[in-house]
């Protein structure tokens, strides 16, 4: 699904022309659509159509990835934003 492994280099390229480092993969531009559909065929899979918190976190991951905002995947905004756990203050 355009997806090479090349040792030599490592950039990512998603749908929007912007390369950036992702430790030794290349990832050919792939629509956002293309992705979606088949993140609802991932989820209409048992293990996930049977799991709010499974189909939730995959969703979420995939599609702040999509958003460009991989960066903030982070265990605490997981945990706020997925699962509902409580902000701690700082």
């Amino acid at each position: 699904m355009g997806v090479r492994a090349d040792a030599g280099t490592a950039e990512r390229n998603v749908d929007r022309g912007e390369n950036q480092p992702i430790r030794g993969v290349v990832v050919k531009s792939v629509p956002s659509e293309a992705i979606r559909r088949e993140l609802a065929l991932i989820l209409a899979s048992p293990a996930f159509r049977n799991s709010r918190r499974y189909s939730g976190l995959v969703t979420y991951l995939v599609e702040r990835t999509l958003e460009g905002r991989g960066g903030e995947l982070k265990e605490r905004n997981i945990g706020v934003e997925v699962f509902g756990r409580p902000p701690i203050a700082t």
